[in-house]
């Protein structure tokens, strides 16, 4: 097949193939495969791997500031006049009906 005869199909295969642990016949996590491979690298690869990781783990960051800053810039846009208004816990409690009970009790 030509697939077989492509650059780096075997390893591709091995890699595959491992994710089934030989001894016990259990799949292994996603997690589980990524230590795996991340084993098998050469030291010179690492460096490009952690600067990938790096960049998406930022990329989740960014996109929590960016939700962040919309529910921001929603509550200031928020055309309600009683947004601004504050409330004491002593209000919140009567209006909820909640006591002042001790943790233990709940």
């Amino acid at each position: 097949m030509v697939l077989e005869k492509a650059v780096g199909f075997d390893i591709m295969k091995d890699i595959i193939n491992e994710n089934v642990d030989g001894k016990e016949g259990i799949c292994m996590s996603e997690r589980e495969q990524a230590k795996q491979i991340i084993d098998q690298l050469p030291e010179y690869k690492i460096g490009n791997l952690l600067l990938f990781l790096k960049g998406i783990q930022f990329g989740d960051e960014m996109e929590d500031a960016l939700y962040c800053q919309k529910l921001y810039e929603d509550y200031l846009n928020d055309p309600d006049p009683e947004k601004d208004e504050t409330y004491t816990l002593e209000e919140c409690k009567k209006e909820w009906q909640v006591g002042n009970r001790a943790a233990s009790e709940w």
